[in-house]
């Protein structure tokens, strides 16, 4: 999340270098709400990201004078998720194999391994080891939540999901009157 605090020290920013003018003084606050909940939200950002995304958008600007009226909150969005992007791409081309510490097996709680390392490593810039530890924390403690409230509970049997394969009450094997007699050995005797 950003805070007023620092959507005003981007907006100074911007307005020091003459890349917008201020409006109100309510302008930080429209900017920090609509970086936490508008569109794709910026979900949380470190103080060096938020300056690197401000000093890139000036760039922008000064290089191109047409796209002067779209320095907008969104914008800075933008260039907030281009460098947390470049950072997970930094490390996933560093590993290019993919190796994994020690990822889950379950693949409910790989996605929430994956999601998670992802944002600690992007967002967090956090080192791969220790991204891919906590991440696995996380997921465990997803998976246990995901057990049943009530203790030493059987779970309940969803019959509509039967797959086909196997009978739901399977019929005994059919017992046949038939039953071969075993023959006798005849000697005959000729006389």
């Amino acid at each position: 999340m950003i805070s007023e605090a620092q959507a005003v020290q981007v907006i100074a920013y911007l307005v020091d270098c003459g890349a917008i003018t201020a409006r109100s003084d309510g302008q930080a606050l429209v900017w920090a709400d609509y970086l936490n909940h508008a569109g794709q939200s910026v979900q949380e950002v470190r103080q060096a990201d938020l300056e690197a995304a401000t000093r890139n958008l000036v760039t922008t600007w000064q290089n191109a004078r047409e796209y002067a009226s779209r320095i907008s909150p969104e914008a800075l969005a933008g260039e907030i998720r281009k460098i947390q992007n470049a950072r997970l791409n930094a490390v996933e081309n560093a590993n290019p194999q993919h190796s994994r510490i020690n990822p889950p097996d379950d693949p409910q709680a790989y996605v929430t391994w994956e999601k998670t390392r992802r944002f600690l490593i992007a967002v967090k810039g956090l080192p791969v080891e220790i991204a891919e530890r906590e991440a696995l924390k996380q997921a465990r403690q997803t998976l246990k939540l995901d057990a049943p409230t009530i203790p030493n509970t059987p779970p309940e049997q969803n019959y509509a999901g039967n797959n086909g394969l196997k009978p739901l009450n399977p019929t005994p094997a059919r017992v046949s009157s038939f039953q071969p007699t075993r023959q006798e050995a005849t000697t005959h005797q000729t006389s």
